[in-house]
């Protein structure tokens, strides 16, 4: 059996808006590339997949943006990943951004920015 390395394996994040009746605007980026900003209607989904370098060190944020918050958050970080693996899917609640766990169900984060 070939072993695969880390830094070859291709990782999905997905954002989701779950606020119904509301949008979501989400601007999401690393340090090499920006994905640009996306507004997100109720239901719709943004998503993206990379391969990580070979140091580990990936990162992707997402300033989030809704009526009942605002925020900064690392929806790809080393903490992240042990959390979610290879495929990140974060739902953007009222309350907060919450990402699926795959062990424990689901992890959620209030709002940093309170409007």
């Amino acid at each position: 059996m070939e072993m695969v390395q880390k830094f070859e394996v291709k990782t999905m994040v997905r954002v989701s808006n779950q606020i119904p009746g509301e949008s979501v605007t989400a601007h999401c980026y690393s340090s090499d590339d920006d994905l640009g900003t996306h507004t997100l209607a109720y239901a719709a989904t943004f998503s993206w997949s990379f391969r990580t370098n070979i140091f580990g060190t990936t990162k992707f944020y997402c300033d989030f943006k809704t009526t009942h918050g605002s925020g900064n958050y690392g929806v790809f970080t080393s903490n992240v990943e042990l959390v979610c693996g290879t495929y990140c899917v974060w739902d953007i609640t009222a309350k907060g951004p919450c990402v699926h766990d795959q062990n424990k169900g689901t992890m959620c984060q209030e709002w940093k920015n309170h409007p």
